[in-house]
């Protein structure tokens, strides 16, 4: 086996997409019912370079650990004003204002249960973009409040470069 494809990523929700791409992107097929997102499990490149899987907590997943080198996952690229929800809690949401160094994130506000929070500071791995279904069905309170961010937007003095 050619060593660039000795190599594992760790599943994550909302980022399984990525994770299949890295993997075909070195050499692997695209391999049915594996999506990439279970977080207990790590996702490699076998030997007939399929995409394959074990579980982190098991033999395999250990063997194929200590011996292949883990590929971290790139930062998302998340815009300013994206709607984001949240992995765990689907009645908790945000809006992306911008990245810092250490892993998390600048929120406009952030809106859990009926609580909404303002200027706020979150991890990026707790968040993914909110798909066209959940946009779709996001709360009344949340698009209040959105509708107010962009109307102050647009009062805002434009920069000018």
């Amino acid at each position: 086996m050619e060593e660039k494809k000795k190599v594992f990523i760790r599943g994550r929700k909302g980022r399984g997409s990525t994770v299949i791409d890295i993997l075909t992107e070195l050499g692997a097929t695209k391999t049915m019912g594996i999506n990439g997102e279970a977080k207990d499990t790590i996702y490699f490149i076998d030997h007939d370079n399929n995409i394959a899987c074990a579980l982190v907590n098991s033999e395999m997943g250990a063997i194929i650990m200590d011996n292949y080198k883990e590929i971290a996952l790139p930062r998302r690229r998340w815009k300013d004003g994206d709607a984001l929800v949240n992995n765990k809690f689907s009645d908790s949401y945000a809006v992306f204002k911008k990245y810092n160094n250490d892993g998390t994130f600048e929120a406009y506000f952030s809106l859990d249960h009926k609580t909404a929070h303002f200027d706020t500071v979150a991890s990026v791995e707790a968040f993914h973009l909110a798909s066209t279904v959940e946009i779709e069905n996001l709360p009344l309170l949340f698009c209040f409040l959105m509708s107010r961010l962009n109307e102050a937007g647009l009062c805002l003095p434009k920069k000018v470069e």
